[in-house]
């Protein structure tokens, strides 16, 4: 190839990739030609602030302000209705055209726009626009005989002359009055919003609450006319019922003067990050009426609601104030997140300390070596204390704790969040990071409680009592048996008055064999009923355990012995352990008699159990098929 002929191939070459990049990277992809061939505007929604609505006698201006939302400017100011607009938005590329007039059917006569809906009188011009910017303007007409169409065009385009047919539900919105675009929600604000609220009715005592954050679990405070902790649920429900009120009527107010709140009103202002709202609700003024007349600091005008709003911010009761109903009525404000120690100091008797290392709890009883506590029944413990009504509110001012027994309180309970370095040896706690809750009995005979820092004294009732630990035992782990389901290998089962019955597990051939009283009964074991068996007794736990050893005595005659052989691991050495489970009624004179409870004793453990009825039958379950036959034939009494 000659010299200049490459020449010349590579100075198109060039040209070519010059156009690319100069002009088509500027077009419309294949697809998105199409797409707007379908449609009516191809106006990106997102830099849309501003629309214009003009119709043959007035003109409706929406505008989107830096706070993100709109607001009605013209003919008359308000928030604007967040649903009408999103509606009017879909006009600007979501607006699909489902048949063409051609345009030369329009210019000659053949078809008049006037027909259409689509002359100067009739017709409903909508702009879209970016500051100053016009980004696109559509003429809206009559209904089209199909469902759903209206006849519309392309303004300010030169090559859009033609009528469409477009699909669009927005017209009866863009025919309503001014007033219809106006936000019909009182206010604007989510409940995520709020992070504080003041509530003010006549000369009554102002309430004032706070919250952290607007999370959804941040909990609400009193802070006015005391600091405690209120009632998160009910208030954020108050505030639900508020934030979804909407307006019945707009009344006019030419001045637009906002008189000062009468005596009977009452005044709401809500605290955002961003600012701050007050809303005003009056009583219904005419008789039989069910209609508040509301006012907000950030609208004009004033408003009709349905006075149930107000009355959901005014004292119900004459004689007990508002912010009493607003406190919390549980006792416990523990996080189990958060919690690291528990202590329950006992008058007159020894510590209980339980605490946090790593993934498990610990304990101490009467100052022997750490063992593992038992995390679900300390989790209940404060659940359940978490979810203790407050009966009254018994006093406010911390005064004659005498009465209350509070002054030498029978139970002291610290918790702590303070971080542990050890599981033998826990960190001391200190004020900064302990919460205290005494309980005491009063002169009355009735319970009471309050938390150390705060001079409040409630009312709670008895059980609670019981959610305490009277024995330090009862925190005690009740996990007896860990192992790995496929670590058991073996387990020997003896009822009382019949031979003990030996299975052994192949691990090779995945089998199971059995043995009784020496003679091969393999082929009578219930495969299923004995895979179940060592799922239960891989991981086993006890109900509770026995405050006191007498139930060792009933062991004795014991009903149903199970050892369980299996296999530990100890770094790169596996270890063979048998376990021992012995279990009887807890009747001392019927040790076979059907209890609601049974007693237990697991080797290597001092303390004997208790599990309930339904767990001992399991275990009990015969695992071979003739055994099964006799228990259907003779059930427990």
């Amino acid at each position: 190839m000659r010299a200049r002929t490459t020449l010349i191939l590579l100075a198109l070459a060039a040209a070519v990739g010059a156009y690319i990049w100069l002009v088509e990277r500027f077009d419309q992809s294949t697809s998105e030609r199409e797409m707007s061939a379908h449609l009516v505007l191809t106006v990106d929604q997102t830099k849309v602030d501003t629309i214009t609505i003009k119709r043959a006698n007035d003109s409706i201006v929406l505008v989107q302000r830096a706070d993100g939302h709109w607001h009605l400017t013209a003919p008359l100011e308000d928030r604007a209705d967040e649903g009408a607009v999103t509606s009017i938005l879909k006009l600007a590329s979501e607006f699909e055209i489902t048949r063409k007039i051609p345009g030369e059917e329009i210019a000659s006569g053949e078809v008049k726009v006037v027909d259409l809906g689509l002359d100067a009188t009739n017709a409903i011009q909508v702009t879209f626009a970016s500051g100053d910017t016009t980004l696109g303007t559509t003429m809206i007409g009559n209904p089209a005989p199909w469902d759903d169409t209206v006849y519309c065009r392309v303004l300010d385009d030169s090559e859009r002359e033609d009528v469409y047919v477009a699909a669009t539900g927005a017209r009866p919105i863009l025919t309503q009055p001014a007033e219809a675009f106006r936000d019909t929600y009182l206010t604007r604000y989510e409940l995520s919003d709020i992070v504080g609220v003041s509530i003010q009715q006549g000369t009554a005592t102002e309430i004032e609450l706070q919250r952290a954050d607007a999370s959804p679990d941040a909990a609400w405070l009193l802070t006015k006319p005391l600091s405690t902790q209120a009632d998160s649920d009910l208030i954020n429900k108050m505030l639900g019922r508020l934030l979804n009120t909407r307006v019945e009527t707009f009344l006019t107010d030419e001045n637009d003067v906002k008189p000062g709140p009468g005596s009977d009103a009452v005044v709401v202002t809500l605290r955002t990050i961003s600012g701050v709202t007050t809303v005003t609700l009056e009583p219904p003024s005419g008789t039989g009426s069910q209609l508040a007349v509301s006012r907000t600091s950030d609208r004009k005008g004033s408003f009709l609601v349905d006075d149930e709003v107000r009355k959901v911010f005014a004292a119900r009761d004459e004689t007990t104030p508002l912010w009493q109903e607003l406190r919390s009525r549980l006792l416990g404000r523990i996080n189990p997140a958060k919690l690291t120690t528990i202590i329950v100091r006992r008058r007159n008797q020894t510590d209980i300390p339980v605490w946090l290392y790593g993934q498990s709890w610990y304990m101490t009883r009467d100052s022997q070596f750490a063992e593992t506590a038992d995390k679900k029944s300390l989790l209940n413990f404060v659940e359940g204390l978490n979810s203790t009504v407050i009966i009254d509110f018994a006093n406010d001012t911390g005064e004659d704790l005498e009465k209350f027994g509070l002054a030498d309180p029978a139970y002291r309970i610290d918790f702590s969040s303070v971080q542990h370095r050890a599981k033998g040896s826990p960190t001391a706690t200190s004020p900064e990071n302990t919460t205290s809750l005494l309980i005491g009995q009063g002169d009355n005979g009735r319970i009471y409680s309050k938390y150390a820092h705060e001079p409040f004294v409630y009312q709670v009732g008895a059980p609670i009592l019981q959610l305490l630990p009277h024995e330090p035992i009862k925190w005690k782990d009740r996990n007896l048996l860990n192992f790995n389901q496929s670590a058991v290998q073996g387990i020997i089962i003896s009822r009382k008055e019949a031979p003990p019955v030996e299975f052994t597990y192949d691990t090779a051939a995945a089998e199971w064999t059995a043995k009784r009283s020496g003679e091969n009964v393999t082929s009578l074991i219930n495969k299923q009923a004995l895979e179940r068996l060592r799922g239960r007794l891989s991981v086993f736990y006890a109900d509770d355990w026995c405050v006191d050893f007498t139930p060792l005595e009933n062991l004795k005659s014991y009903t149903l012995e199970i050892r369980l052989i299996g296999k530990t691991y100890d770094g790169d050495e596996t270890k063979a352990v048998t376990r021992v489970l012995r279990f009887v009624s807890t009747d001392p004179k019927a040790p076979d008699r059907r209890t609601e409870f049974y007693y237990g004793s697991l080797d290597g453990v001092s303390e004997p159990f208790r599990i309930r009825q339904e767990t001992y039958e399991a275990l009990y379950d015969p695992i071979l098929r003739q055994e099964s036959e006799e228990k259907n034939a003779n059930p427990a009494k």
